[in-house]
């Protein structure tokens, strides 16, 4: 399979300009049209509840946003989520003690539940960690619109975070945070048996993809993981109607050399392909986007783009959408829509 070259020499290829596309906004305005992009932005996240208390990591936003239609049918009473103040934030150890009740929370109460009057959550995002309280095991599958996630780190502080995590094989918390100076020194913790838990060896104890932590911040930090991604937008990709071309950042802001797989899903949802310059002619070629690419190994403090085109020529009328997935090696994964209009 031919790899995409990457574009690391800006003298050897100046002329190459990207144009900046607009963001889906991550608002309660835009849900609705988030998830209209199509079915082929979406995907489906399968949690697993234990009896008690969980901390959840939700990935997708789900087109029934509100409590009671996302957990209405399920064994769940209590659905919290934290809002992070303007000072420095400390959690409590047991999530019986209710720290909703102190501020910085929104909670839904089930119907059934004496205080169901004071419920104050009212919408469901993705991206975002819940705190949720089952009567009983239960596993469900939530389908809902992805977008890439970005964490804002609060500074000198504790954060209640998620990340994007690949189940199958996931990384260790050592793995996931060598190189961020401002999450050293292990302070991270984990629910367990309805106790907050601090990880004492960081370096055998994996994470688990869906699960949500309290882990502390000090300074200013931007890390989202050993891989950060950008490109011309905040949360997903937009050609509309007459942009053609993008560039993808990748960079290796961890410890060790980084592979990412990229899939296409599904492979065939939009004519892309990728734009690679050949040194010799100083022409483009425009080999097709595959259904799956192992892209050229990253080192540390490197950072490779790729350019991919739409063939917008070859798109039917209408609006088309697709999901591009980036699994790395240390069991980190990116998710990041992209939709484009057929045009005049």
């Amino acid at each position: 399979m031919t790899r995409p070259a990457t574009v690391t020499d800006r003298r050897a290829w100046s002329s190459a300009r990207f144009s900046g596309v607009l963001s889906l906004a991550l608002r309660l305005s835009c849900l609705c049209v988030t998830f209209a992009c199509g079915a082929d932005t979406v995907r489906t996240q399968t949690i697993q509840l234990r009896q008690g208390w969980n901390s959840v990591f939700l990935e997708v936003s789900p087109p029934e946003f509100s409590p009671p239609d996302l957990f209405g049918a399920l064994p769940v009473d209590v659905v919290a989520a934290f809002y992070p103040a303007t000072t420095s934030v400390q959690f409590v150890s047991d999530p019986a003690e209710q720290p909703w009740q102190k501020g910085g929370w929104g909670v839904w109460y089930a119907p059934e539940r004496p205080e169901a009057m004071f419920s104050s959550l009212t919408t469901i995002l993705g991206n975002r960690p819940y705190l949720i309280n089952a009567r009983k095991d239960v596993t469900f599958s939530v389908t809902g619109s992805a977008q890439l996630n970005h964490v804002p780190w609060k500074s000198n502080s504790f954060n209640y975070v998620g990340f994007g995590l690949d189940p199958a094989d996931p990384p260790t918390f050592a793995e996931f945070f060598a190189g961020a100076k401002a999450h050293a020194g292990g302070r991270c913790y984990r629910l367990v048996s309805n106790k907050w838990r601090k990880v004492t060896s960081p370096s055998t104890t994996l994470m688990r993809s869906g699960e949500a932590y309290w882990i502390y911040c000090t300074g200013r930090s931007a890390y989202q993981g050993p891989v950060a991604v950008s490109f011309a937008g905040l949360s997903s990709i937009d050609f509309g109607a007459s942009l053609d071309t993008i560039a993808i950042s990748l960079s290796n802001v961890g410890l060790a050399p980084e592979t990412v797989r990229l899939d296409a899903i599904p492979p065939d949802a939009l004519p892309l392909v990728w734009v690679e310059p050949d040194w010799e002619t100083f022409q483009n070629t425009y080999p097709a986007l595959q259904a799956s690419t192992d892209l050229p190994t990253i080192e540390p403090g490197v950072t490779d783009t790729y350019r991919i085109h739409l063939r917008r020529e070859k798109m039917p009328d209408g609006e088309q959408g697709m999901l591009l997935k980036l699994t790395t090696d240390s069991g980190q994964v990116h998710w990041i829509p992209v939709t484009a209009k057929k045009g005049q």
